[in-house]
């Protein structure tokens, strides 16, 4: 199988690092032979990690979208909290 896209929904929820690693590197391969890899994701290090575009969903709707950037640099009041929670949670 070599498919042309994956779409992937949570792919790293309640696993163990190791895995989530493992996940990481894979999508990165898939990503550099040219799959397309659409990622649903709240792990916030994995899309910096792999995506090129980021949508930020609330609501069912796309808040905000762009490059890495928009992750430290936010232009919209609800991505920024969103991110101030998750330094929160990390102790940033």
């Amino acid at each position: 199988m070599n498919p042309e896209y994956l779409l992937l929904d949570e792919v790293t929820s309640a696993l163990d690092p190791e895995i989530v690693v493992s996940i990481f590197k894979y999508c990165t391969v898939l990503k550099e032979e040219g799959t397309g890899v659409f990622l649903i994701t709240h792990y916030i290090p994995f899309a910096k990690k792999v995506a090129d575009n980021i949508y930020f969903m609330a609501n069912g709707k796309i808040v905000e979208e762009g490059k890495k950037d928009i992750l430290t640099k936010p232009s919209t009041e609800r991505l920024s909290t969103f991110i101030d929670n998750l330094d929160y949670i990390i102790g940033r």
